[in-house]
């Protein structure tokens, strides 16, 4: 609290401040004691701020505690590459980062076409335009599982889908149970809020399998929910369907949901077959986030969404709702690509993703001979 005079008043905080300042301007002359009137006198902008010393602005226990490793180096960095020496690009997971992986020309067709519609330059609804989530549902459908426009939310990025889905199901103090090695936003996020985050082990030489002992183990009464990805980000690794039964038993043996960072969907190697923690989960539910960054390339579209899957209703009637909400304190993510979603789900070429997964192949390849010399 600080306090300055001014004139003939003393103001002890900007409102009062701004109160006594449109009161003057509202009125514009004070009655004198006989009865005539004369200017009323203002508080100058120089006198309001003669007195900075006395600020002191807070900076919350949240801010504080929000740290996101990988951005701090990558926003900060300005290195000048040895020019003896030919940089080993360990990338931040941004395909369009060093070229040569580019949206195919009916993604940009799509974009261009909602830009030019007119119908897309003010808000849509908070949690998504209509025809982009349906175009999600009907993606992501299955034939044991139909889903709809209801059972999706869009969201600023897969990383905003996490943000989301993190918040909504646990309160400081709880825990939520997140993979190690894994991706930095998971603490990032729990640390912000003052939710614990518990690791649980990948086992190295077993492919980064989860260590199923020990998520197990971390379970306690303060959990409220497993965060799981596949395909792997920053292991790469990919989890066969018995594997992903055995950590759907565990969630559904202390009824926890799963949060399920699927932001890699489908991106597996020629010879591996992909399926979504969603399609197989049961009674368990989960919730889904994904996007467009890396299957499509466009991580700076920041276009994401969160998926529910829930086959009998647990989340749907009692926290769903507050997804919702939840989006709109930002209004969900940018119409334009919102308007282009549904273009670019249904006219993206099926070789497209093929081709994407064969550069990534010979890739890898190329790296693990150039690594035995």
């Amino acid at each position: 609290t600080f306090s300055w005079s001014c004139d003939r008043h003393t103001y002890s905080t900007p409102t009062q401040i701004m109160s006594t300042s449109r009161e003057s301007s509202e009125a514009g002359t004070e009655a004198t004691a006989n009865g005539e009137s004369e200017p009323k006198k203002q508080c100058t902008t120089e006198t309001v701020l003669s007195d900075v010393d006395t600020w002191n602005v807070n900076v919350s226990t949240s801010a504080l505690n929000t740290f996101n490793p990988i951005r701090n180096i990558v926003d900060h960095m300005k290195v000048q590459p040895n020019p003896d020496y030919e940089p080993i690009k360990l990338s931040i997971g941004d395909p369009s980062r060093y070229g040569g992986f580019d949206p195919c020309k009916e993604i940009l067709d799509c974009v261009s076409e909602s830009l030019y519609s007119g119908k897309h330059n003010g808000y849509h609804p908070s949690h998504g335009l209509l025809e982009a989530r349906e175009a999600v549902a009907q993606l992501h459908s299955t034939e044991s599982q139909q889903l709809t426009a209801n059972d999706v939310i869009l969201t600023s990025g897969c990383s905003g889908a996490l943000d989301i889905a993190l918040r909504a199901v646990a309160d400081p103090g709880d825990n939520i149970l997140i993979p190690t090695p894994g991706f930095s936003i998971y603490k990032t996020v729990l640390a912000s809020t003052g939710i614990e985050a518990r690791e649980y082990s990948l086992l190295p030489d077993e492919s980064w399998q989860v260590d199923l002992e020990h998520l197990e183990s971390q379970i306690n009464d303060k959990t409220r929910a497993i965060v799981v990805n596949d395909p792997s980000n920053p292991c790469g690794s990919v989890y066969n369907k018995d594997h992903k039964l055995k950590i759907i038993q565990i969630a559904a043996r202390y009824r926890k949901p799963l949060v399920a960072d699927e932001i890699y969907y489908g991106m597996v190697f020629s010879g591996n077959t992909y399926q979504s923690f969603g399609s197989l989960a049961g009674n368990v539910p989960v919730l889904a986030c994904g996007g467009i960054a890396k299957r499509y390339l466009v991580p700076g579209w920041r276009l994401g969404w969160i998926i529910l899957h829930d086959n009998i209703g647990t989340v749907r009637e009692k926290v769903w709702p507050r997804f919702i909400a939840m989006t709109q304190m930002i209004l969900g993510p940018c119409a334009l690509i919102q308007g282009a979603l549904p273009g670019i789900i249904a006219n993206t070429p099926p070789d497209f993703h093929q081709k994407l997964i064969y550069k990534l192949e010979v890739l890898c390849l190329y790296q693990s001979v150039s690594a035995c010399g």
